[in-house]
């Protein structure tokens, strides 16, 4: 019996939870996807990402403060070397960081240099890897006066932001290859400052302490990545078409079941 007609029958089994019958199609397409990449090579990708930060503030005077968070914008070159597990990347990120909702915000460019290491073979489907990113600053601090309305009640804030010149951000992520050179990727990663600090106070004439801290935030990004050389072969068309295929015959049978 072929690989095709064991998944019909498998899917066919009234008995199989819907839970299984995903299982079974997974395992299928890493089997798929691990046939047709064991002779390509990858030698260097192209990626974009997008996500949320999230600091707290080192000290609040305010009950409204606490957890902060904003948002992150990536692209990057990256070079795998050859005959490693090993890679190199150059990147381009925007990082915006609310520090008070969205009244204060620090924001920030980077030029990014880092290394990578995939401990995964490289046919396989899904490859986790680990790395560290070096940050340079492009921007300029972000110090300013702020005033702001919400209904009946006017707000003024006074921000003193130092962004940090270095910035060092241990990574953790993985790849899930959806085609041969294809991937979605998934990045957290612990971006750390030096010597960056932020102060807030109102704009009255008190000029009260509203909150302080640094600019150290936590990202979690979501992109797709595209490796050279290009691969686009029968194998991904037949799994392209082998999965909207069984989508659409798992989401027939769910309807014949309610009638």
């Amino acid at each position: 019996m072929g690989l095709g007609n064991f998944v019909l029958a498998s899917i066919n089994n009234t008995k199989m939870k819907n839970t299984n019958r995903w299982l079974l199609l997974f395992l299928v397409c890493i089997i798929s996807h691990s046939a047709s990449a064991q002779n390509e090579i990858r030698r260097w990708a192209i990626d974009a990402n997008i996500g949320p930060t999230f600091t707290k503030n080192k000290t609040s005077f305010h009950d409204a403060l606490g957890v902060n968070n904003g948002t992150v914008t990536a692209f990057g070159v990256e070079y795998y070397i050859p005959g490693s597990h090993f890679s190199t990347r150059v990147g381009y990120k925007n990082e915006t960081v609310n520090l008070i909702a969205q009244d204060v915000q620090a924001k920030q460019t980077l030029l990014t240099l880092g290394g990578r290491w995939y401990p995964a073979p490289e046919n396989w489907m899904i490859q986790p890897r680990v790395g560290v990113n070096m940050g340079a600053l492009l921007s300029s601090d972000n110090t300013s006066s702020i005033s702001h309305t919400n209904g009946q009640h006017s707000y003024s804030y006074d921000a003193s932001i130092k962004s940090p010149k270095v910035v060092f951000a241990p990574t953790l992520g993985f790849d899930l290859y959806i085609f041969s050179s294809i991937a979605l990727t998934v990045d957290y990663s612990y971006s750390l400052g030096i010597n960056s600090k932020y102060e807030i106070y109102n704009g009255t004439s008190n000029r009260t302490l509203i909150a302080k801290g640094n600019l150290n935030h936590h990202n979690l990004n979501f992109g797709i990545k595209v490796t050279f050389p290009f691969h686009f072969n029968s194998d991904d068309t037949n799994h392209l078409f082998q999965s909207l295929f069984l989508s659409a015959y798992e989401k027939s049978r769910n309807r014949i079941k309610v009638y």
